[in-house]
């Protein structure tokens, strides 16, 4: 209820009901990625990434083979200088 009046039926989890993602408010700059629908829970990945952060969700020693690591390190590496 949304001041007294029953609002859209939604199931918790067989629908996304009412919801919507509307953009940004007129006059507002352009946005590169607005919000999404989506009846998946979560992703998992194995590292989250911003400008300047890069953060493995598991130690470099799991990477058993000594390529495979060097792989990885040269991307990141990479990803970070950009």
């Amino acid at each position: 209820m949304i001041g007294g009046t029953a609002g859209a039926a939604e199931g918790f989890e067989t629908s996304l009901g009412a919801w919507s993602t509307p953009g940004p408010p007129a006059g507002s700059p352009a946005v590169i990625r607005d919000w999404g629908l989506s009846c998946e829970l979560f992703k998992t990945y194995g590292a989250v990434t911003t400008g300047d952060i890069l953060l493995l969700g598991f130690g470099l020693e799991h990477v058993t083979a000594a390529a495979d690591r060097k792989a990885l390190l040269g991307k990141a590496l990479a990803a970070l200088k950009n």
